[in-house]
């Protein structure tokens, strides 16, 4: 893995994602995104592992990983995840 790579590995971020189960009909007035979740991690790595390990296939689609330097998506998470699992 590249210098680069695990320093954002190493970096603290914040993911994000709907509770897609959970979805109901949204109201007039009412949030958009109603059902979204936020929860801090100390790493990319611990938060990717946390969305690929943990939440459920349709919120896992939804997740992003949040940091000061990078807006991680899906397909970035499976590619980091694929490089973590590599023995």
């Amino acid at each position: 893995m590249a210098d680069k790579s695990k320093l954002l590995l190493d970096q603290a971020a914040t993911v994000s994602w709907a509770d897609i189960g959970q979805m109901r009909p949204v109201s007039p007035g009412v949030s958009l995104a109603p059902h979204s979740r936020n929860r801090d991690f100390e790493s990319v790595r611990n938060a990717v592992q946390f969305i690929m390990e943990k939440l459920d296939a349709g919120s896992r689609s939804s997740a992003m990983i949040l940091t000061d330097g990078a807006t991680l998506h899906y397909a970035d998470i499976e590619a980091i995840y694929a490089q973590i699992k590599q023995p």
